[in-house]
């Protein structure tokens, strides 16, 4: 049962694995992923003073109480973070969505993918905002991100395109969960 770890800093993430959930694991020290092989910026972003409380002052009118518990490290610290991983049987393939800054307050989303479970590649390209939580539905991709906004790839590594935003601006995390039943498919969000 393989899990993957975020380190606090985001300069990489880490394999665990084992035998169940509930462990033991063994954690596979060398990392999965590390930040400079990523393609995100590997330096933290240094802004003024004026700047930054310009920044925070608008945040704070378009998010009221729900700003990030550090704006600051959101937005200049380097990192890579929020893994949706999934196993592409068909290519014998592990597929993780992550996400990292590409330039001042813009995390996007970008895709890595491993053959083994430990050495991951990153695509160049980038796919949408960040944390992005994936699923497969009637032959395509799609995609839930921040803020609640869709978007669908045919193969899911490639030409992700915006659809629509069904959930305000608020939401920054979630879970997402194809149900099939009696009456067809259901997407849980939580």
């Amino acid at each position: 049962m393989p899990l993957l770890l975020r380190r606090p800093q985001g300069l990489l993430h880490r394999l665990a694995h084992g035998d169940a959930i509930e462990g033991p694991r063994i954690i596979h020290e060398p990392g999965s992923l590390q930040l400079v092989d990523s393609g995100f910026l590997v330096e933290d972003l240094v802004i003024d003073a004026e700047t930054f409380e310009r920044i925070t002052t608008r945040y704070r009118e378009a998010l009221d109480d729900q700003m990030p518990a550090s704006l600051r490290d959101d937005l200049l610290t380097a990192h890579i973070a929020s893994p949706d991983v999934h196993v592409d049987d068909d290519r014998h393939e592990i597929v993780m969505y992550l996400h990292g800054s590409e330039a001042l307050g813009d995390q996007r989303t970008r895709v890595a993918v491993s053959s083994d479970g430990t050495h991951f590649q990153a695509a160049p390209e980038t796919h949408g905002p960040s944390y992005f939580r994936c699923f497969r539905h009637n032959g395509c991709w799609h995609a839930l991100a921040m803020p609640g906004r869709f978007f669908r790839s045919r193969d899911g590594r490639t030409g992700f395109e915006e659809g629509l935003t069904l959930f305000g601006p608020d939401m920054r995390h979630s879970a997402v969960r194809v149900v099939e039943g009696a009456a067809g498919a259901e997407l849980e969000v939580s």
